[in-house]
């Protein structure tokens, strides 16, 4: 155990081994050249120094002991200086380098900048109101997921991903047809003849009136019978001359597909199906009016993808 002494002359605290004592050495804060006292010489003298201490404050800043490497040959000393700063480097004698420690020399860290920042051990220590704060958090989130589970069990979301989800399913139907007839022995395009697809599971508010969408009459666009039909998910299309046409419908599904010619006629004394007018009923004010005396087809088909028609009227009123 090195003996512990105060400097004869500036009074700051000295620790040396004891195979010194009584040999000559130098102080390494004020320089003054003393002798190693003895243990008991020693202890006397440090604590005559606390004495006059604890009598006469001085008032300095707080000191921190720093532990100073001499050059080789002699031994190394423990000194106590006043610093401002806990861990700051101070000059001392001989051009030795200073390092902040505490009285037994070890290195002394700088206190934590905040309290909430203080370790103790291998813990980290936390105020009580971040800890509620987590916790509130924590709990709001598990209740953010069970209303979800909730909803998701229960076939519940969101209309916005209904909506996506229908949008990835809904696939559109392009169809391609060709409508022909045979004026003799040759077979033409039925330039003109009508294309009418209608959604099997959807009907019109009011029924659509016929006029503007029938063989005979003019093609306009403007008509309101076109805008009800694709409003309600439909598709109407004229024959061009060489009896072809394309169509998009929106979406999948079963489709009555009615085709009426444009230049081939029933034979005389046959009519409209009764079946077949009351289906068109249900989308057409006197469907009889859309048909006329013109040949027609009306089907009920199933149509996805790419779905070509095709369709022979045969000899006009025949």
């Amino acid at each position: 155990m090195p003996i512990r002494f105060p400097c004869q002359q500036c009074g700051a605290p000295l620790s040396i081994a004891r195979r010194k004592v009584g040999a000559s050495i130098d102080c390494p804060k004020c320089g003054h050249a003393q002798i190693v006292p003895s243990e008991e010489t020693a202890e006397s003298a440090a604590l005559a120094a606390m004495a006059n201490e604890e009598e006469e404050p001085d008032g300095d800043e707080p000191e921190a002991i720093i532990l100073v490497e001499v050059p080789p040959g002699t031994d190394t000393l423990v000194v106590a200086v006043p610093t401002t700063v806990v861990g700051a480097a101070s000059p001392v004698a001989d051009g030795g380098r200073v390092v902040a420690g505490d009285e037994a020399g070890h290195p002394v860290d700088d206190e934590p900048a905040h309290p909430s920042d203080r370790v103790v051990g291998e813990m980290v220590l936390v105020s009580r109101h971040a800890i509620y704060v987590q916790g509130a958090l924590i709990a709001a989130v598990g209740i953010v997921a069970l209303l979800i589970g909730y909803l998701v069990g229960h076939g519940v979301a969101p209309r916005d991903a209904v909506d996506e989800g229908n949008a990835v399913e809904v696939e559109q139907v392009v169809v391609e047809g060709r409508l022909l007839y045979r004026p003799g022995d040759r077979i033409e395009g039925d330039e003109n003849a009508v294309a009418l697809f209608l959604p099997h599971d959807r009907q019109p508010n009011s029924r659509i009136e016929t006029p503007g969408i029938r063989p005979e009459d003019s093609p306009s666009p403007g008509y309101t019978s076109l805008q009800k039909i694709h409003e309600l998910g439909g598709a109407y299309a004229r024959a061009d001359a060489g009896g072809e046409f394309l169509v998009n419908l929106p979406r999948t599904g079963v489709y009555y597909v009615l085709l009426i010619s444009s230049n081939a006629r029933r034979p005389d004394g046959a009519t409209v199906r009764e079946t077949d007018l009351a289906t068109l009923d249900a989308y057409f004010r006197r469907p009889e009016y859309l048909i006329g005396s013109q040949k027609y087809r009306l089907t009920v088909v199933t149509l996805s993808g790419f779905a070509p028609i095709e369709h022979d009227f045969g000899l006009d009123r025949r």
